[in-house]
């Protein structure tokens, strides 16, 4: 696996925690830390990898006030929100990173 694939978080939480789980049921208690490390780097490598979402904010001019919609999922929003210091850079519903 290269350095700039993508994995779900929740798979690899959910892979180490059957591990962690299934070790148990085995009666493995206590396990040396460099095992435990190996054992999660080829749980982490094995598992596969995920394309990120890209997108932009559509603007809706025709709404009042103006609002903002992603190209990805079609959430939408106040394009103020959106377009403001802390705006959003990734979509609050879907996670696409919005391109600018």
């Amino acid at each position: 696996m290269g350095n700039d694939e993508l994995i779900r978080k929740r798979d690899a939480i959910k892979e180490i925690c059957e591990d962690i789980e299934w070790l148990e049921s085995q009666g493995c208690t206590e396990i040396p830390l460099a095992e435990r490390k190996e054992r999660d780097v080829d749980i982490i490598k094995n598992l596969p990898s995920v394309q990120p979402k890209r997108g932009h904010w559509m603007i809706e001019p025709t709404k009042e006030p103006e609002w903002c919609k992603c190209s990805e999922c079609g959430y939408t929003n106040l394009i103020v929100e959106v377009f403001s210091l802390d705006g959003y850079h990734y979509c609050p519903n879907c996670g696409a990173k919005m391109e600018r």
